[in-house]
């Protein structure tokens, strides 16, 4: 069999914009790659332990923050006072 038919090509485009790759395994079970400092086409194993490939994912960005700008918190104050209310209101 020709090389090509035991390994997979990834397209990992631009460096950074995955952080891990994730294969999964018939019965073997699974792998993660860190690829985050990679970029352009890269192979994975078709075959590991004699096991065929079954599924991969990519997992990224590095790093994700949180866009909160205060509604959360705003919310939560708003939430706490309704319920204050509906319990004065309620206790009569």
């Amino acid at each position: 069999m020709a090389r090509s038919t035991f390994v997979r090509t990834i397209n990992l485009r631009t460096a950074g914009l995955y952080t891990y790759l994730f294969a999964s395994y018939d019965g073997y079970g699974s792998e993660v790659w860190y690829v985050g400092n990679l970029s352009g086409i890269i192979t994975i194993p078709f075959l590991a332990a004699g096991h065929s490939l079954i599924g991969w994912t990519l997992f990224g960005p590095r790093s994700i923050g949180v866009p909160d700008g205060g509604i959360t918190v705003m919310l939560l104050g708003v939430a706490l006072g309704v319920l204050a209310l509906a319990r004065r209101f309620l206790a009569r």
